[in-house]
């Protein structure tokens, strides 16, 4: 069952309507009553969604690209833009916001789920996009460290040793450890840890995988090494997280099923 929280960026209160209906009766949680830039910044703080749905227009021109681009700097939550026109200058402002999709109004059924699935299903399996990540430190690194940050990221789930990173950046072990930690403000040990521990938050949050699962999944020696890198970085046990999440989307989805009944 799904249970994934859309927020849809529109004006148009029909056209809201009409997706709210579509994704609703697939089991996805909505909240729409958000009809301009400085109300969706608002709601994406306060609830954290699993997918935006952006109005290229909105109220003013264009301002649905202006929040493209926010959520493509953040690079935390995916989006898709809802327009109803296709011009080539329109098309060029789009495409620099990287969105995860582009649907033509009247949105046809089809073409939504098909969007709205594809979009959920590979932004939580990406790990970390490199062509997404904006941080500083990996815009202005050296190439062959960008080269290691992309194969951490492609390879999260498997155990990776620092040698073989040492080997894919051509530098002996000591030297690319102290380039690495100059370059990211960490060694490669944490660095990989963290991205760990990040996934599986995710995972632990967004889905019902057995927690011992997840921590085999990504390559931990045992659940007990698991445990304790989590309550170290969160502190919190990884159950204590899951429970704590639990409650909170049940309070959530009751306040929800509120605020949408006093919207239509």
């Amino acid at each position: 069952m799904k249970n994934e929280l859309i927020i849809i960026v529109e004006d148009d209160l029909q056209v809201v309507k009409d997706l709210q209906g579509i994704l609703e009766k697939e089991g996805f949680r909505v909240i729409c009553n958000i009809p301009n830039y400085d109300s969706a910044l608002l709601a994406i703080e306060k609830y954290n969604p699993d997918l935006v749905l952006v109005d290229v227009h909105l109220s003013e021109d264009l301002e649905g690209i202006k929040l493209g681009r926010y959520l493509h700097r953040t690079g935390k939550i995916p989006f898709i833009y809802v327009s109803c026109s296709s011009d080539r200058i329109t098309f060029e402002k789009v495409k620099n916001t990287r969105p995860y999709g582009f649907l033509m109004k009247p949105v046809r059924k089809v073409d939504l789920l098909a969007n709205t699935i594809l979009t959920l299903n590979n932004f939580k399996h990406k790990k970390i996009d490199p062509l997404r990540i904006e941080k500083k430190t990996i815009n202005d690194a050296p190439f062959r460290i960008r080269n290691v940050i992309d194969y951490i990221n492609e390879n999260i789930y498997e155990k990776i040793e620092v040698t073989e990173l040492a080997e894919l950046s051509k530098w002996k072990v000591h030297h690319f450890i102290r380039i690495f930690s100059n370059v990211m403000g960490t060694t490669p040990y944490k660095y990989i840890l963290e991205r760990k521990m990040e996934l599986a938050k995710t995972l632990i949050e967004k889905t019902d995988q057995p927690i011992q699962e997840i921590s085999f999944d990504l390559n931990f020696l045992n659940y007990s090494n698991f445990y304790l890198a989590f309550r170290k970085i969160y502190n919190i046990s990884p159950e204590a997280y899951r429970k704590n999440k639990n409650i909170e989307n049940f309070a959530f989805n009751n306040e929800i099923k509120h605020k949408s009944s006093d919207y239509f």
